[in-house]
């Protein structure tokens, strides 16, 4: 490696440090950063010669068919190139997996710096949250919401708490464990802050999933009684009086909205993709379909009719992340769960000594779990998030013959 290839690949660093320090409080930095990292993939290819691989050649071929198919099948879906854009705008995103691969395989230790550069991005949120917390802990109702809205806050610290979790289940280490610990307590409390059932939903499930993946009847059992205790104390804080209310809530009527106006888009999507079985509406394209189905909602009881001007004066999606992808990319859709599910879950079974190998699934089943009651991976920080997962996944790759990472030193 020559000195100016040196200085050239330490710039490449400091552009993904960059990123993590943004990822959790400045997407547009973010994004800025995401615009080098094809740069500097053009550039390694083109005039530094170099072959970019993720660890297997069929995973590779795969991500990149799915986003030139995906290009060309949104065109046709509509006959247009907004529906192209659209979905090439939501998963540019798949640059990060080459990038982070790319720079992990020629230095292994890139990986550690940039988990830590995330976390600290992470902790600048918590400080957030807190001085959010003290501003408004005498108001009956808020929802904390300082980086790119409640939701996307909300399936972060989801995200978040599971892979802190998994780190606290697998490591022997006490070093992981504690830091596993710190971010699971910081996540804990900025989704009371957020005050959002799916993400405190998603996040149990996750953390279930992982403990009965340990194989361990002591770990098990210890994590379910230590979650019942952490769940009791949860719901004793003043600020989870939503939760209190609305997680269990299965009511239709209006009043829990939240559950009848998403049974009712739910509804809408369905029979949007029953329109355009096969190519879809198109990525973002279905908003004609949409008002009409709206039109013809019946209007019967009071709660119809208040669904029905609801929708009149808002909302566009499914606030489901499956049917979202149905309606936009119908039998495409295939490819989506092939990649989101069977791909990453694969990579992991395969490489389960992987260090964060655990982190990771509960990580996924918190998103997979999240997006079924919003819309995630459409628009926005969260197909970012996805990416930046199943990058870190690829780099799985990189640790294959590693003992220090295997043993997880």
């Amino acid at each position: 490696m020559t000195f100016n290839k040196k200085i050239y690949f330490n710039i490449k660093e400091i552009v993904l440090y960059l990123f993590g320090i943004s990822f959790f409080t400045n997407f547009h930095m973010a994004k800025y950063c995401v615009t080098l990292m094809f740069f500097f993939i053009i550039v390694d290819i083109f005039l530094f010669k170099e072959k970019i691989e993720l660890g297997n050649e069929r995973i590779k071929k795969f991500i990149i068919i799915f986003i030139i198919l995906g290009i060309f099948w949104n065109f046709f879906a509509d006959f247009n190139y907004k529906a192209a854009r659209a979905f090439f705008k939501i998963n540019r995103y798949f640059i990060i997996v080459f990038f982070i691969s790319s720079l992990v395989k020629n230095k292994k230790v890139v990986l550690k710096y940039f988990l830590i550069s995330v976390i600290l991005s992470y902790l600048q949120l918590f400080f957030k949250g807190i001085d959010f917390y003290i501003k408004n802990r005498l108001i009956n109702y808020y929802r904390f919401g300082e980086f790119e809205g409640v939701m996307d806050v909300a399936i972060l610290t989801s995200v978040v708490g599971a892979f802190s979790c998994g780190l606290i289940i697998s490591k022997n280490n006490f070093k992981y464990k504690l830091c596993g610990l710190i971010l699971f307590i910081i996540s804990c409390f900025l989704l009371m802050l957020t005050q959002t059932r799916g993400a405190l939903l998603s996040l149990s499930l996750s953390i279930l999933v992982m403990l009965f993946l340990s194989k361990k009847i002591k770990v098990i059992c210890s994590g379910i009684a230590i979650g019942l205790v952490v769940l009791g104390l949860f719901f004793q804080m003043p600020q989870s009086a939503r939760f209190k209310y609305n997680v269990f809530n299965t009511s239709t009527d209006r009043t829990n909205m939240s559950n009848g106006l998403r049974i009712e888009m739910w509804k809408n999507a369905i029979w949007r993709f029953k329109q355009h079985p096969i190519l879809g509406s198109g990525t973002k394209q279905d908003q004609k379909l949409f008002d009409e189905y709206v039109n013809n909602m019946p209007e019967k009881t009071e709660d119809e009719k208040l669904y029905k001007n609801i929708f009149k004066n808002g909302y566009d999606d499914a606030h489901n992340m499956y049917l979202n992808a149905l309606t936009d990319n119908g039998i495409f859709f295939v490819l989506q769960i092939i990649l989101i599910f069977v791909i990453v879950l694969w990579i992991l079974l395969k490489n389960k000594n992987y260090r964060y190998s655990l982190s990771l699934v509960g990580s996924f089943i918190s998103y997979w779990s999240f997006g079924i009651t919003w819309p995630l991976w459409r628009h926005g920080w969260d197909p970012m998030l996805l990416w930046t997962l199943i990058g870190l996944t690829i780099c799985s790759y990189n640790f294959e013959n590693t003992k220090d990472e295997l043993e997880g030193k």
